[in-house]
């Protein structure tokens, strides 16, 4: 999916696409029913805005993930499951799914899950306007995608989501500072 991405939305942090490409993509894939084509099929249904599809195809390939056995490829299917639920605006959701992602990877050490969950949760942070706990989320996903030598895209990502949500967070503390309550004799 990663060859659809065009830039960030600096609002929501998540990525835009080309959607025609994906689109297209989505044509090619079919219904093939892979584990790899099912999860590459609800990422595009979720940033195209068909996010029940997308929902359901998620929860689908969790169940499929689980009877394979392979721990990382449960991780990644609970990612996909946990990056719709946050598109549909159920970020309390999508934090409770990462973290608990977050913990099973850092156990396994499997990093590109373990900082893709970080990445996610900081965005769910992100929209909840919980900006301390979104830049701490960021700058570890941010290490950890610069440690393990990730591809350049995935750590501008990182970077991008970091500077955003410092500059959000540095903005609700000067608007909480202006708004103290100031005594007319003691300042």
């Amino acid at each position: 999916m990663d060859e659809f991405v065009v830039g960030f939305d600096r609002t929501t942090l998540r990525p835009t696409l080309d959607l025609a490409k994906a689109r297209a993509r989505l044509a090619e894939i079919g219904q093939t029913r892979s584990m790899s084509s099912v999860l590459e099929r609800a990422k595009l249904l979720a940033a195209c805005g068909e996010l029940e599809q997308a929902a359901a195809l998620a929860a689908s390939a969790v169940v499929q993930a689980r009877t394979s056995g392979l721990r990382v490829e449960a991780l990644e299917a609970r990612l996909v499951r946990a990056s719709v639920a946050e598109a549909r605006g159920q970020a309390e959701r999508a934090i409770r799914e990462a973290t608990s992602i977050i913990d099973e990877a850092r156990r396994g050490d499997f990093v590109e899950p373990w900082a893709r969950a970080l990445q996610l949760r900081g965005i769910a942070h992100f929209e909840l306007e919980q900006w301390a706990e979104a830049v701490a989320d960021f700058e570890r996903a941010l290490a950890l995608r610069t440690d393990a030598d990730a591809p350049r895209h995935l750590i501008d990502e990182s970077e991008v989501s970091l500077l955003v949500a410092t500059d959000r967070m540095g903005h609700a503390e000067r608007r909480a500072a202006r708004r103290r309550a100031v005594h007319p004799l003691f300042g």
